[in-house]
Formats: structure tokens, C-alpha cells, sequence
């Protein structure tokens, strides 16, 4: 069986063939996608530190995949289902024994593809039944593969739901979300805030891409232009109620609290790269603590949040154009989209 494998702490991905697993009852899955992401680029690059093999100083790389159940095993599911892993394993501590290891309390938990467990970047794998989320029944469109990353937006909306109480907000409906990124990740944000009645502004320092710009326009989001520092005028447009983080620059916290309103919500979920600094100044302090500022720090998501993202794509994939994000589709062996970005690129998936 081939494979792409990294050597935690190094730079470089080799595509080779792997050991192959035993099933002992599990389920076997045929990988159909798998997606490519900062935090593959990050482990290819030997620049995350968080990276461990699972076993021999390797570590079969990724985590975002979609793949068909070619044996069910001692499962429920039944051959051709199609399906999307789990990334993150539970530890021993009390919410990780509860199925919220996305809240684990000390750190004892592994993930598939990127520490202590190997991920998807392969021909086939066995797994677990309760790691496998259910995708269809048949041939799914090639949106499904959003499922991982998707699956954190409906974490950050739990999150968001879970704190509007605390500014008296009675409904998130009208208020204004200002999503910083407009990568996979962004774009996905602004397209649940949109669904829930939200006002979006998507912001970068550049302009919009034609795709995304459609994207933009299907859920009615406003677009900023960071550099231009024209606050005032953009939030004329779409007051700032709210601020999510989906590029990991540590200057979006420092304009989102002078610029938020009283009250407002940040929800901090890219990680910055090597080499990213940011200063958080006493006035930084003192208007978070003035405007009864909320910062939430989102990470990962449990499986009901794979399960809603599987039924938000699915009844919303096709007016939202979801599939359009998917701008290269790659074999396994072209290993050179897991160190750079591509020309126009939004989103690029390995067909295994």
C-alpha cells in the first residue's frame, strides 16, 4: 500500500509503500479525498512542533478525508457508505471519556496525521466505528471532503452561541461578523454566520479572487480591504459585533479590540506560522477589559460538529457553491502541493 510520510521535525514528505494494518473487526476504508491544508504544509516544512510519530519516527501524514467503506467489518455501516474520520482520539481525562476530547483537560489525546497517530494520506485504512462519521450512501460530491474544516465552524458556533448571553445579545440575527481570512477556512466561516442571519464582512489585505468573490455573493457577505485602515467606512456597512480570526495574525486581535464594539465577541481560531509577533499592550488590555470584551480560543470540534457539518454541506453545498473552493484536485504522488500553496489555489485535494 503507498503512502505519503513525514519524519516529525523535519522538512520533506516522501510518497512510499507503507506497512499494511491488520483489521481485527474494524472498519476498512477505500480513501477516495484527502484535503491539503497550512497544518500539512506546516508538518511537511518540519515547522510544527506539536508533530510525533505514531510508531519507528514516522507519521503517515494527513487529516481531512472522505473515503468508502469497502468492508464494514463488525460495524453497522455497510459497504459503499461513504464516510469521513475522525481526527482527534480521546485521552483518559473526564471529558475525553464524556466524547468532548475537542475540550481535553490534559493534553492526553492523539491526532490522526498530525501527533501520535497516523493520519489518511494512504491508499486505504482501518478504523474504528466510532470515529467514522457517516457522509452518504452513495457517490458524494466532492464538497464533502470540507467536512474536517467544516467541522470546526460548527464548534465555533456552539462557542458563539454559548457566550451571546453575556452582552444581554437576544439573537445573533442582524449583528455583524467580521471574518478575517478568506481562505477555505474564512470562507466557510462566513458561510454559516450568513446561514444563522448574521451580517458578514469577509476581510483581507488584498483583493477578492474571482472565486471567492462568488462565494461572497452567494451568501451576501460585504467585502474589506485591511490595508486600506478604513475602519469607520466598513463599519458603516457591517457594524463590527463580532471578529473571527481564520488567518492567525496576532494584528487582527490588536484592530479587532479598537475597533469592536462594547460587548463584541473575538474568536481567535487560525494559528500563526513561524515567526508571526504580535505585542499585546496595555491599552490592548484595557479595552478588552472596558468593552466587556469575549475572547474565545476554538480548537477542533467533537462528533456531533462532524455531523452538522455533514447536514449543513449537504442542504447547502449546492446554493453556496461549496464544491467551487476545491480549485486542484492532485495524485498522491504529486507531493510538491504539500509545500506551497498553487496559483490560484483555495483548496487542494489528493484523489487517491
Amino acid at each position: 500500500m503507498k503512502g505519503i510520510v513525514v519524519k516529525p521535525g523535519l522538512a520533506g514528505a516522501s510518497f512510499e509503500d507503507i506497512e499494511e494494518e491488520s483489521g481485527n473487526g474494524r472498519v476498512l476504508v477505500k480513501t477516495l479525498y484527502t484535503g491539503v491544508c497550512g497544518t500539512d504544509r506546516e508538518i511537511v516544512a518540519g515547522k510544527l512542533g506539536i508533530t510525533r510519530a505514531e510508531r519507528d519516527g514516522r507519521l503517515v501524514l494527513g487529516h481531512e478525508a472522505l473515503g468508502k467503506v469497502v468492508d464494514p467489518g463488525n460495524s453497522s455501516f455497510s459497504e459503499g457508505d461513504i464516510v469521513v474520520p475522525m481526527v482527534r482520539r480521546p485521552g483518559s481525562c473526564a471529558n475525553c471519556l464524556a466524547g468532548r476530547q475537542d475540550y481535553c483537560t490534559d493534553g492526553d489525546f492523539t491526532e490522526a496525521g498530525i501527533r501520535g497517530k497516523d493520519g489518511f494520506m494512504r491508499e486505504s485504512f482501518y478504523e474504528e466505528e466510532r470515529f467514522l462519521v457517516k457522509a452518504g450512501s452513495e457517490e458524494v460530491g466532492i464538497e464533502k471532503v470540507l467536512t474536517e474544516p467544516m467541522k470546526n465552524v460548527m464548534k465555533i458556533r456552539e462557542s458563539i452561541f454559548g457566550v451571546i448571553g453575556r452582552g444581554l445579545w437576544d439573537s445573533v440575527k442582524g449583528r455583524g461578523a467580521w471574518v478575517f481570512g478568506t481562505g477555505t477556512e474564512g470562507l466557510l466561516i462566513g458561510s454559516v454566520l450568513s446561514s444563522i442571519g448574521m451580517r458578514v464582512m469577509l476581510v483581507n489585505r488584498h483583493g477578492l479572487p474571482e472565486i471567492q468573490q462568488g462565494l461572497a455573493e452567494r451568501i451576501g457577505a460585504e467585502f474589506f480591504n485591511s490595508s486600506s485602515k478604513d475602519w469607520a467606512s466598513g463599519k458603516k456597512r457591517v457594524p463590527m459585533d463580532m471578529v473571527v480570526d481564520a488567518a492567525g495574525a496576532p494584528s487582527i486581535l490588536l484592530d479587532a479590540v479598537g475597533n469592536i464594539g462594547h460587548t463584541g465577541i473575538i474568536v481567535l481560531f487560525g494559528t500563526g506560522g513561524a515567526g508571526m509577533e504580535g505585542k499585546l499592550l496595555g491599552d490592548t488590555i484595557l479595552s478588552l477589559v472596558d468593552k466587556n470584551l469575549t475572547v474565545i480560543g476554538c480548537e477542533d470540534g467533537a462528533r456531533e460538529h462532524y455531523e452538522q457539518a455533514v447536514d449543513f454541506i449537504s442542504e447547502n453545498g449546492a446554493k453556496y457553491g461549496l464544491g467551487k473552493l476545491v480549485t486542484g484536485i492532485f495524485s498522491p504522488s504529486s507531493i510538491e502541493v504539500l509545500s506551497a500553496k498553487q496559483q490560484g489555489e483555495v483548496k487542494s485535494v489528493i484523489k487517491w
